[in-house]
């Protein structure tokens, strides 16, 4: 190269289907004394043609029985010039709720192609059948004549009123004794008494016993299993407790019962 001559330097870069950004550099060496060596880097992005600014959402901790919102962008790429709609804006299920909020903003583009980021208010209306549903955000845009989806997945944790001791429970049963039995200590994180409306479990080979009544600053529920275990058995099942709360007034405890012949007698195991 002639002095103060330029010139380009073409680097071809290979990502992944997961990547979406991804820094490199490029080392040039030359015949000048004074820097023989030039590093040069870069940062290549993916740009999808729509996309949410994140793709999992985290609405935090929530009370039951009271809506929170949050904004999320979503961003639409085309080629300058490229006309494309809202074609439509889907969420999970009829706690969860999305809007678009200005359905005009400005767009910025950059080379060839043009963005706009079009704010969308999230509400969702926590109760406690929510906590095992998916929640998710489905945008389905239109560019010239093509539709194009994203989706934005959302998480929560419900405000905790009670707690439970243990917060689940592993029967492993021997299949020559059969039966086995475990106890949940409920317990009001501010220790007011409460009442135990009901307590039951998805699974009928498992029996809940209420094992105190009227107000109690504390409250025990058995779990039993019944019947005969087979050495196959695998039984994952889940206790719902329903309390007098307005603020949680149901939650839930994992149970797992397996068949074990490891000792001669069954045995109880509770992971804190």
């Amino acid at each position: 190269m002639a002095p103060s001559a330029a010139s380009q330097i073409e680097v071809k870069v290979s990502m992944t289907s997961l990547e979406r950004t991804k820094e490199i550099a490029c080392l040039v060496r030359t015949d000048d004394p004074e820097s023989p060596t030039v590093r040069y880097t870069a940062k290549v992005s993916v740009v999808r043609a729509v996309e949410f600014q994140d793709d999992r959402l985290s609405l935090g901790t929530l009370p039951f029985g009271q809506s929170s919102g949050k904004l999320v962008n979503l961003k639409v790429t085309t080629p300058r010039g490229a006309k494309h709609r809202i074609a439509s804006l889907q969420a999970s299920g009829p706690l969860l709720a999305a809007r678009i909020v200005d359905d005009q903003p400005p767009p910025s583009t950059v080379g060839d192609y043009s963005t706009w980021q079009y704010p969308v208010q999230v509400t969702f209306q926590p109760e406690p059948e929510a906590q095992s549903v998916p929640l998710f955000v489905l945008a389905t845009v239109s560019i010239d004549g093509r539709e194009h989806q994203a989706e934005t997945e959302l998480s929560w944790r419900p405000e905790r009123e009670f707690v439970t001791h243990p917060s689940r429970v592993v029967l492993a049963v021997d299949p020559s004794v059969g039966g086995k039995s475990a106890t949940i200590e409920v317990g009001r994180i501010d220790g007011q008494p409460f009442s135990l409306v009901v307590a039951k479990s998805s699974s009928p080979r498992l029996k809940i016993h209420p094992m105190s009544e009227g107000l109690c600053t504390s409250q025990s529920v058995q779990v039993e299993f019944l019947g005969e275990a087979q050495e196959s058995d695998r039984i994952v099942s889940v206790v719902t407790i329903q309390t007098d709360s307005q603020i949680e007034p149901r939650f839930y405890v994992p149970v797992a019962v397996f068949a074990t012949r490891n000792s001669t007698h069954a045995r109880e195991t509770v992971l804190p």
